[in-house]
């Protein structure tokens, strides 16, 4: 979100709370308010095409350096494997509380409509069917954190020296991007992507068995 979008957004909601609690009930308080979500709209369509057309214009404006291209692998380091385990701990801990959330509601649910649709037998399947439910889950958690862990403790990360070539937006985020380095591909944060431009040259380290995560990356 760029500084002068969000510096709109914040008066066009101010104006929008003032003339909701303030004006009183008319045509006219409508129309300001159908007004102010329309220019909010237009704005943020505005804003967005002007970040996309500076960022096409810096690729193309930008001198691609050219460097020696190659790719190998390396160990990884024990700062790497704190970072990549931080990961795991991250994630690992949404996926529980998600779980968690998943299985109360379950509980509830269940609790009320099994005894009314199953009659005493329903208080056994809410037994029955909590504690596989349960079971199955924890087993497929502890699964995924084991072999996340293997892949630290076996993998090695490939260190890449080449040139941006393209960048796309990364499908199943709209935030992220991927930067095309060669014949690799990595996803990125708007934090990494903001820095870098299609012509230059990167050294990246990438863990591959986590889809090509960065662990390391510097402009040549």
């Amino acid at each position: 979100m760029s500084k002068p979008f969000t510096i709109f957004l914040m008066a066009s909601g101010l104006g929008y709370i003032l003339a909701e609690f303030f004006l009183p009930e008319s045509p006219v308080k409508m129309t300001l308010e159908v007004l102010i979500v329309i220019a909010v709209f237009v704005f943020a369509i505005w804003s967005g095409r002007q970040v996309y057309n500076a960022r096409k214009h810096r690729d193309a404006t930008n001198p691609k350096t050219e460097v020696a291209k190659s790719a190998h692998e390396e160990p990884l380091t024990k700062a790497e494997i704190r970072l990549l385990k931080n990961k795991i701990n991250r994630k690992m801990a949404g996926v529980v509380l998600a779980s968690l959330l998943w299985f109360c509601i379950y509980l509830v649910v269940t609790y009320f409509f099994f005894p009314v649709f199953f009659g005493t037998m329903g208080v056994y399947l809410f037994w029955i069917l909590g504690i596989i439910i349960f079971v199955t889950a924890a087993y497929l958690i502890v699964r995924r954190v084991t072999q996340l862990k293997k892949d630290i403790r076996m993998g090695k990360k490939l260190v890449i020296v080449g040139t941006i070539a393209r960048w796309e937006k990364y499908p199943y985020n709209e935030d992220d991007y991927l930067l095309f380095i060669e014949e690799y591909s990595f996803r990125v944060p708007p934090t990494i992507f903001k820095k870098y431009a299609v012509g230059d040259a990167l050294e990246v380290h990438l863990f591959q068995p986590w889809q090509n995560t960065v662990l390391f990356e510097k402009k040549i």
